[in-house]
């Protein structure tokens, strides 16, 4: 499968119950709610493509470079919020 929006992208991870700022901090990030940008979680270019790489493996699929530069300017928290909607609608079922 390959994703080239950030649609595509959160319904993916929501739907493997992938732990987005787990990933981040395991980079050594320290995910804050309040964050607006990757910089401010402590995330450089680099954690975020190692990051998008493991997403791509854990999700099998193909996340697009205008895609990947898109998340890496991206609010953090939108992105979680997003993920963590599509989760709340899945388990609902709708």
């Amino acid at each position: 499968m390959r994703l080239t929006t950030i649609k595509q992208l959160t319904d993916r991870i929501a739907q493997k119950r992938v732990p987005l700022e787990k990933m981040f901090e395991a980079k050594g990030c320290e995910w804050d709610y309040s964050a607006k940008t990757f910089e401010e979680i402590g995330a450089d270019m680099l954690d975020i493509i190692e990051v998008i790489m493991a997403l791509e493996n854990i999700m099998d699929c193909e996340i697009t470079d205008d895609l990947a530069d898109l998340v890496s300017i991206s609010n953090p928290n939108d992105l979680l919020l997003s993920v963590t909607r599509q989760r709340k609608l899945d388990d609902l079922g709708i």
